[in-house]
């Protein structure tokens, strides 16, 4: 039986996190916040709501701040460039290779025990990684009561299944070399569960922690793969919550201990920074100033009355002017001058000459946006030279993608194998088994280099254009020759073949009296 056994330990010891994870928080968190758009990013919390990531600015009072806030807009690159990657590794279906026995083909559809295909699991899990490249996919199997025998634990639902663990779950690791290999020696995945304490319609939010660890065990010789579960328990005493532990689970294949930790980190060995994250920091920036443009539109835009020599009706004591509120409905006195003037009234309007300097800004963000960004917003060169230069970047892109594809794909594969064979499917099918993550986009690793140099030779002249369409781009000889006709109609400013009009005879006006004569 599993039980807890409470421990003397210090609190904070279970609760540690690697460095590394602390260093990467925060920019996982940009990049989620720029994901999820306006709401999240206004809600960020700094010194006060919002100011995280628009600063309020010296002098300026909360409620002024409040308008500069609301005014503020966010536009969503980061995520129209997130679900441009993701779409590009989700624009095939994945390919599976191998044998596809019957059990098999189950695991493949229920990965999870809740009913998950292993290319929904896929997806979720691509598309948190690419957002926050850390995590990572446990294969576990549900810890069997003893004196239970294979017919009742089939019986009672008792399967292999496969869980993904996002970046903030996943938040201590610690490599060591065992037998002269670096190895995954512990692995702290956090978990929220909720339980109904006094209220069943509001149940409340607790946190567990499952470590992972390679040990020893007094039962098996070598070091064998063990589970422990750290839950707080009230101390009936000290009415504390307290951090226990269980007894360490040794889970079972095959009669066998593991003999290592069956988690399969993702995209990596170590915690990554996302590849939107360029684009994030660029996002943050253009938000910014869209809030300085749309608080300059906002004060050039409303006038301010005003009156100078003009006796105003005081109220009290007050002998002052009254300060100048930008943008209010209200009129400001400026007072009474030296006798001889004359009275005025009119209305402040600023010139907005900054407003100049802050489009050009913006426009140069947009542009630094398209280039990191990628392809969702490059604008459509004219001409195989303008197009030759995005396609090279467009090909470096795809060839980071393309690499963090291939490795996702690498984690995939060994932990379906490990679920089907922990389910009975034969070692020699699972060992043939692949699960590969579409790779057919342009400018993937296999080609990036043969594009780099053949567009240098077609620079240099040293490549025709028919062989660079032919031989790089794969078009065949005919639509080779129809693009390079394109080409030079483009060149010339002719875009489309304009399909020319028929010659039409005027019409015979029969049964009409000429009256011409």
């Amino acid at each position: 039986m599993r039980f807890l056994l409470p421990i003397l330990f210090i609190t904070m010891a279970i609760e540690s996190v690697h460095p590394l994870f602390t260093e990467n928080q925060p920019l996982w968190q940009l990049v989620s916040d720029c994901i999820n758009g306006q709401n999240a990013i206004k809600a960020a919390m700094g010194k006060t709501a919002g100011e995280k990531y628009l600063p309020k600015p010296g002098g300026m009072e909360q409620p002024d701040y409040e308008g500069f806030l609301a005014r503020a807009y966010f536009t969503m690159f980061t995520a129209r460039a997130g679900e441009s990657l993701y779409g590009q590794i989700f624009s095939k279906p994945p390919e599976i290779q191998g044998e596809i026995p019957p059990l098999l083909q189950g695991t493949l559809d229920n990965v999870d025990n809740a009913g998950t295909s292993i290319d929904q699991f896929s997806s979720d899990l691509v598309w948190n990684t690419l957002l926050k490249p850390w995590g990572g996919i446990l294969v576990d199997y549900p810890n069997v009561p003893s004196g239970i025998d294979m017919g009742e634990v089939k019986k009672a639902g008792f399967n292999a299944y496969m869980k993904s663990y996002v970046a903030e779950s996943t938040d201590n690791w610690r490599y060591e070399v065992i037998d002269g290999q670096k190895v995954l020696a512990m692995v702290k995945l956090k978990e929220t569960y909720q339980v109904i304490v006094d209220d069943e319609f509001n149940p409340k939010d607790k946190v567990r922690y499952r470590v992972l660890k390679l040990e020893t065990h007094p039962k098996y010789e070598g070091t064998v793969y063990t589970q422990t579960v750290w839950e707080q328990v009230k101390n009936d005493v000290t009415k504390q919550d307290e951090w226990v532990k269980s007894d360490p689970i040794v889970p079972i294949l095959e009669g066998k201990p593991l003999d290592f930790i069956p988690f399969f980190p993702c995209p990596a060995n170590e915690p990554e920074k996302s590849m939107l994250l360029p684009v994030a920091y660029l996002n943050i920036a253009h938000y910014q100033l869209t809030a300085e443009k749309m608080n300059n539109l906002h004060l050039t835009g409303t006038p301010k009355l005003y009156s100078m020599n003009l006796e105003m009706p005081m109220e009290g004591d007050k002998k002052t002017p009254s300060p100048i509120y930008m943008g209010a409905s209200n009129m400001t006195n400026f007072g009474i001058g030296p006798e001889g003037r004359e009275p005025k009234v009119g209305y402040l309007e600023p010139s907005g000459t900054g407003a100049g300097n802050i489009m050009n800004g913006m426009d140069k963000l947009a542009e630094d946006i398209s280039k990191m960004g990628g392809e969702p917003f490059r604008a459509k060169n004219k001409g195989v030279e303008a197009e030759g230069t995005a396609r090279i970047h467009q090909a470096g892109e795809n060839a980071i993608l393309g690499s963090f594809t291939l490795n996702m794909s690498e984690r995939l594969t060994p932990a379906i194998r490990l679920c089907a064979r922990w389910r009975g499917v034969p070692q020699d099918i699972t060992d043939k088994f692949s699960y590969q993550l579409n790779l057919d986009y342009e400018g993937t690793l296999d080609n990036v280099e043969a594009k780099n140099l053949a567009m240098r030779e077609l620079d240099f002249d040293l490549m025709s254009r028919s062989r660079y369409l032919t031989e790089i781009e794969g078009l065949t000889d005919e639509e080779a020759e129809a693009e390079m006709a394109q080409i030079d109609k483009e060149k010339r400013g002719v875009f489309a073949d304009e399909p020319e009009e028929p010659v039409q005879e005027p019409p015979v006006n029969e049964g009409l009296v000429d009256k011409s004569e």
